[in-house]
C-alpha cells in the first residue's frame, strides 16, 4: 500500500479553467505555471473564496491566482494531489513556490538580473500584451540583453484600461506599442558593444 504525506504548498499561476463536479459545483482548477499545469482540488472554503471573486470580478480566466494548502506526496515524493485551502489574486509579480518538498514547482530565480514586467491580465492581453512580451524577448536577445535583463509575466499593473502596460527598472509605461520597443530599451540599458576582430 502506498502512504502519502501531506504538506503546505503555496503556488502562483494563471487561471484555465474549471472541472465540474457531477452537482454543477467546481470541483478543480486548472493552474498554468512556469513548471508546468497542476490540477488543485478545491476545499469547502476555498469554492467560495473563487465565487466571490469571479462575482467581484477580480479573478477571470487567464488571471494570476495564488493558491496556498496542502499537497499529498509518496513514499517517493511524487505529488499525488494537491488540495487549495486559499485563493486570492495574484496583484503583484509572480512569488516562487518556497518549499523544499515541491523542487519541480519552484522556479529558479534570475539573480543580477534587471527585470521587465510585462501585464498579462486579460485587458492588457486583449490589448497585444503577449505580442509585446515576444518582442521585448526578441530586442532583449538582439542587442546580447540576455544575461543581463530578464522578462516576466505578471498580473495587473492596474490602468488596464491603458494597457499594455510594463514596467522597467521600477518605472511604468502604460499603452506601450511595438515600435516603442527598441526605444525603451535603449533608454535603460546601454547596449553591449561587440568589438570586431580585424581579419588577418
Amino acid at each position: 500500500m502506498s502512504h502519502t504525506h501531506a504538506v503546505p504548498f503555496r503556488l502562483i499561476g494563471q487561471l484555465e479553467g474549471y472541472t465540474l463536479g457531477q452537482d454543477g459545483k467546481v470541483r478543480r482548477l486548472s493552474i498554468a505555471t512556469s513548471q508546468g499545469n497542476y490540477s488543485v482540488k478545491l476545499t469547502h472554503d476555498s469554492r467560495i473564496q473563487l465565487l466571490r471573486s469571479i462575482l467581484n470580478k477580480t479573478i477571470q480566466q487567464g488571471s494570476w491566482l495564488e493558491v496556498i494548502g496542502s499537497q499529498k506526496r509518496d513514499r517517493n515524493g511524487d505529488l499525488k494531489s494537491l488540495k487549495a485551502k486559499q485563493i486570492a489574486p495574484a496583484f503583484a509579480e509572480p512569488i516562487e513556490v518556497r518549499s523544499a518538498a515541491v523542487p519541480n514547482m519552484t522556479a529558479s530565480p534570475q539573480t543580477g538580473k534587471a527585470k521587465i514586467l510585462v501585464c498579462q491580465k486579460s485587458d492588457c492581453c486583449k490589448r497585444g500584451s503577449a505580442k509585446l512580451q515576444k518582442a521585448i524577448e526578441t530586442a532583449i536577445c538582439d542587442r546580447d540583453l540576455g544575461d543581463r535583463v530578464c522578462v516576466k509575466a505578471v498580473g495587473c499593473l492596474k490602468q488596464c484600461n491603458k494597457g499594455p502596460n510594463i514596467v522597467i527598472d521600477k518605472k511604468s509605461y502604460r499603452d506601450v506599442e511595438l515600435k516603442d520597443v527598441g526605444h525603451l530599451l535603449d533608454r535603460h540599458f546601454t547596449p553591449v558593444v561587440q568589438e570586431s576582430v580585424p581579419a588577418a
